[in-house]
């Protein structure tokens, strides 16, 4: 959960650019995204994801997180726009960046399927555990958030910003890669 990847390298981005606050509805869509998949596969199993469907998701999550490495990199920034005049991330960006995010997927389902049965856990207490793991994912982008709005701070000059942009949007396009190879390539022909 709390590994770089496309959900955290967006929230530390909006915590550069000022928007660490306006980041928390993200956040809990995050949590949302989590806590979704979490509980229907602890009560309907994993017969739902057939590895078919698993890297039609992949697939549409990859591209979903190519999509925003490319909307990073071309962003404009101007550092005396006020930070309310950018639309910030938003708590339906961060439920569908989780459910599309095969990270999430690969994460949910043993959880799931093996290690909340191991538990025997049930009724009230998978729900109490499933929410809680939803707000640890949650905390996961806020943290990241939070430590761009302090390196944000510090780094007020556009030329700075800039190239974190790209670097930011770098890494998005590389997780969206890795992710594809190994999800997708490696699940169908690998």
């Amino acid at each position: 959960m709390y590994s770089p990847g496309p959900v955290n390298f967006l929230a530390l981005n909006a915590g550069l650019h000022g928007q660490g606050r306006q980041t928390l509805g993200f956040c809990v869509g995050v949590g949302f995204g989590i806590f979704i998949p979490l509980l229907a596969f602890s009560l309907l199993g994993a017969g739902l994801i057939t590895p078919a469907r698993l890297t039609l998701i992949s697939a549409l999550g990859c591209l979903y997180i190519a999509y925003l490495g490319v909307k990073t990199a071309i962003a404009s920034l101007r550092v005396e726009v006020t930070p309310q005049s950018v639309k910030a991330l938003s708590w339906r960006d961060g439920m569908l960046m989780q459910l599309l995010n095969p990270k999430g997927l690969a994460a949910t389902l043993p959880l799931a399927t093996i290690h909340l049965p191991a538990i025997g856990a049930h009724g009230s207490q998978l729900l109490l555990l499933c929410g809680v793991l939803a707000v640890l994912a949650g905390g996961a982008p806020l943290s990241y958030a939070v430590a761009g709005a302090v390196l944000g701070k510090r780094l007020q000059h556009p030329g700075y910003l800039r190239l974190f942009n790209m670097l930011m949007a770098a890494l998005l396009l590389f997780a969206a890669g890795s992710l594809a190879y190994k999800q997708v390539y490696l699940g169908q022909f690998g």
